[in-house]
């Protein structure tokens, strides 16, 4: 008699344990329901006033070169920026001003050409993402080169841009007109030298495809 009431009460504390384990189950299975579904709002909020800001900004900001670049670059997940500016990229650094002042991106000043190039190599390593940097025509351009080089060795992704002296001056050895082109040939996976502004959105793309993927 006691052995069987003993049986009956071991079973009765298995299936207690049971149900409550299914308890437990269901419960966390909600919470993570939860939050992933908190997540997914949160992602699709931050879009819809990443894509309402751009859209002020379109309203706002005269459709030049340096709009359509940084809009490809926010287009393509830049969120942020290392450089250092100079005279032949300075409109593209008044662009600039204007997103980063809309939350959209954030340039990290250095205090050196070569420096951008490196922070970009290391944030690129720190975060899987694209190192980006810019840099001035010239001596601005040429002082990436060491940081260029280093990414390259250790298969880095790095979309660098530089500015450069207007096309009727290029190959004139006018002020800061340095062929960045040919310097940087050995040491990149690709280069371009944009002379049409309604390809650079396409560039942009393509440049952060083949930073992207590939050795």
């Amino acid at each position: 008699m006691f052995f069987e009431f003993f049986i009956v009460l071991i079973l009765l504390i298995v299936k207690y344990k049971i149900e409550k384990l299914k308890t437990e189950a269901q419960i966390s299975k909600h919470n993570s329901k939860s939050i992933f579904t908190s997540h997914l709002k949160l992602r699709s909020y931050s879009q819809e006033q990443q894509r309402l800001k751009i859209m002020t900004l379109k309203n706002k900001c005269a459709r030049t070169g340096a709009y359509i670049l940084i809009d490809a670059l926010v287009q393509n997940g830049v969120e942020h920026i290392f450089g250092y500016p100079g005279g032949a990229i300075l409109p593209i650094y008044d662009e600039l001003y204007h997103w980063e002042k809309s939350g959209l991106i954030k340039h990290i000043l250095v205090r050196h050409e070569q420096s951008a190039a490196h922070a970009a190599d290391a944030y690129s390593r720190a975060t899987n993402k694209v190192g980006v940097c810019f840099a001035t025509s010239g001596p601005g351009a040429t002082n990436l080169v060491t940081g260029i080089a280093n990414a390259r060795m250790d298969s880095i992704p790095m979309v660098i841009i530089t500015g450069q002296v207007g096309r009727t001056f290029i190959g004139t050895d006018a002020f800061q007109e340095t062929d960045i082109f040919g310097i940087t040939l050995p040491i990149v996976k690709h280069s371009y030298v944009i002379r049409d502004v309604q390809k650079i959105a396409y560039i942009i793309s393509e440049a952060f495809y083949i930073a992207r993927n590939g050795r």
